[in-house]
């Protein structure tokens, strides 16, 4: 998918199915992939593929609660971008904002609730209320490790403080850390 190449991963699919059909995360991560495939046509409209995740979700016991909280997380900023592209910005916020948020959530459940939070408040011209989320969530991302979503949480600074000395700062990082993972 990275590689915007959706018809070799669609080839993956039907095998990654089979070996997740007893476990739930798996189903979890095959739903997301197949959601992330099914809404390249209809980027406005919640991908059919998603509506056994909240289930899946809810079935997780607690000895899983980190799986929980990232998947939640991110089967939340699948359902938003739809939201969003359909113009329904206030839903989509209030999802994220919906996402739990404290000392226990893993990091990169926190940044992806943030960055979700940080689009939401830039659309709706909240910008003090997106330039504070955004920063958020580039922190929560370094420190969980996930050195891509902390450059997608730059982006997200670097859109919305435009052309300052803090949107360049964080634009030329975000390539940088491009540059190194060889991701365009």
């Amino acid at each position: 998918l990275r590689a915007d190449d959706a018809a070799e991963a669609s080839t993956h699919l039907a095998p990654a199915a089979a070996v997740a059909s007893d476990d739930p995360v798996g189903q979890i991560e095959v739903a997301l992939c197949a959601a992330m495939i099914e809404s390249g046509g209809r980027p406005d409209v919640v991908p059919a593929a998603l509506e056994p995740v909240p289930g899946l979700i809810a079935g997780l016991d607690a000895g899983q609660s980190v799986d929980a909280d990232c998947l939640r997380a991110r089967y939340v900023g699948q359902v938003a971008h739809a939201l969003n592209r359909a113009g329904d910005v206030a839903r989509a916020l209030a999802l994220h904002l919906e996402l739990p948020d404290g000392p226990a959530t893993h990091p990169f459940a926190r940044s992806r609730r943030a960055n979700g939070v940080a689009y939401g408040h830039f659309r709706r011209g909240e910008r003090a209320a997106a330039l504070a989320s955004a920063r958020l969530a580039a922190t929560f991302a370094g420190d969980s490790g996930h050195v891509r979503l902390r450059a997608m949480a730059l982006l997200m600074v670097a859109r919305i403080a435009g052309d300052s000395a803090e949107g360049n700062e964080a634009r030329a990082r975000a390539r940088a850390i491009a540059g190194a993972l060889a991701d365009p």
